[in-house]
C-alpha cells in the first residue's frame, strides 16, 4: 500500500496545493489547510496498519531465531509515530520545537532498539560460542577415551584422528615427518586394535566429529 500511497497521498496533494494552486492563489494558509487534509488522514491510516501489523508479528513471531517482545514492538511503534505524525504537527500548525522533540524521540527511541537488539545478539552468540567449544571439548576427551579404550599408542591416536579428518597418507606422513609406509603400518595397528578395516567404521568406533558435525 505504502508504494502507491506515497506517491498518492503524500506527493500530490503537495504539487496540487503547494506548487500549482499556491504559484497562483499565493495563499499559503489555503493551501496548508487542505493541502494537509489528505495526507492527515493517510497518516492515522498509516498508524493504524503499523499498530495492525504489530499486532500480527506478536502472534506469530515466537517461530523466528530472534523474536522480538511485545515491549519491543510497541517501541517500535512509537519510534515510527513522531515521523509519521509530521503531517498533524503541520496541519494543527503545531510549534516546530515540538516537532524536533518528537522526532529526536524517535530517533533515540530507534537507537535504543538497536543497542537492544545487538546486546540480545551478541549475548547469544556467546552462549552459543561457549556451547560449540564445550561440545568440541568433551567430543575430543570422548575421542581420546576411545583410543585408550582400545590401546592405541600416542602415535596411532595421532594418525587415527587425522586419518579419520580425511588426510590421505601422503599428507600424514608430510605432517608428521614420516614415511607413507609408516603410515600404512600404523594405520594397519590401528583397524586391527579397533576391528574395522574402513576409515567410517573407525571415525564411528572411535567417536570421531568432523569440524562441519561440530558447528551448531
Amino acid at each position: 500500500m505504502a508504494v502507491y500511497g506515497v506517491p498518492l497521498f503524500v506527493l500530490l496533494p503537495f504539487v496540487v496545493f503547494f506548487v500549482i494552486i499556491y504559484s497562483y492563489t499565493e495563499d499559503l494558509d489555503f493551501s496548508i489547510n487542505y493541502g494537509l487534509i489528505i495526507p492527515f488522514i493517510y497518516s492515522l491510516y498509516i498508524l493504524w496498519s503499523i499498530l495492525r501489523e504489530i499486532r500480527k508479528s506478536i502472534k506469530h513471531n515466537q517461530a523466528s531465531l530472534y523474536p522480538l517482545k511485545k515491549t519491543e514492538m510497541i517501541l517500535v511503534y512509537f519510534a515510527v509515530f513522531p515521523w509519521v505524525c509530521l503531517a498533524v504537527f503541520a496541519y494543527f500548525n503545531i510549534s516546530q520545537w515540538i516537532e524536533v522533540l518528537f522526532t529526536n524521540i524517535g530517533f533515540v527511541i530507534i537507537t535504543i532498539l538497536f543497542l537492544m537488539r545487538s546486546g540480545k545478539y551478541e549475548r547469544k552468540q556467546k552462549v552459543r560460542l561457549m556451547v560449540r567449544d564445550q561440545l568440541v571439548e568433551k567430543q575430543r576427551e570422548d575421542f581420546k577415551h576411545n583410543c585408550q579404550n582400545y590401546k592405541l599408542t600416542k602415535r596411532e591416536c595421532e594418525i587415527a584422528e587425522l586419518l579419520c579428518s580425511g588426510m590421505t597418507y601422503k599428507q600424514i606422513g608430510e605432517m608428521l615427518y614420516i614415511t607413507e609406509k609408516t603410515v600404512d603400518s600404523h594405520v594397519q595397528k590401528i583397524f586391527s586394535k579397533t576391528g574395522v578395516n574402513k576409515k567410517i567404521d573407525l571415525q564411528g568406533m572411535l567417536g570421531f566429529v568432523g569440524r562441519n558435525d561440530r558447528q551448531l
